[in-house]
């Protein structure tokens, strides 16, 4: 897609689709990514919708540059959440929840601000590894060797 756009309808599919440029998602809009699906979220983006995702082969990527809050509601519903981008964090908390569920950090960089987990969730260190700068941890958090 181009850029400098607003989803406003909705989207609903069951492939690969990547949205890039500079976008938002509107207030009660919903992205809903299928089963089988792969939702590639690139350029520097926001959403105050919603985000969804299904169990199965479901990827949602966070790519490009985000704000915690311009996140909006993301619930993954067992979708692989792949944090590649860069989430500016700084005077906010990026809460993993039971809702939230857990997030691959692949070589994505988040900034300032609070991390807190709750519900069994977590933020998982991927092959790609990922940067913390600046970022408080408020919670346990365990890396795996």
């Amino acid at each position: 897609m181009g850029t400098g756009y607003v989803i406003d309808q909705g989207l609903s599919f069951d492939s690969t689709v990547t949205l890039k440029g500079t976008w938002s998602n509107a207030s009660g809009s919903t992205i809903a990514a299928g089963a089988h699906a792969t939702l590639i979220l690139d350029g520097a983006w926001s959403n105050a919708g919603t985000i969804t995702g299904a169990a199965g082969w479901c990827s949602i990527n966070l790519g490009g540059t985000f704000t915690t809050s311009g996140v909006g509601t993301l619930v993954p519903n067992g979708a692989s959440v792949d944090l590649e981008g860069v989430c500016a964090n700084t005077g906010q908390t990026l809460a993993f929840t039971a809702t939230t569920g857990w997030w691959n950090l692949m070589g994505g960089t988040i900034t300032d601000g609070t991390i807190t987990f709750a519900g069994g969730a977590a933020l998982v260190v991927g092959l790609g590894g990922g940067t913390l700068d600046g970022v408080t941890l408020a919670s346990d958090w365990t890396i795996p060797r």
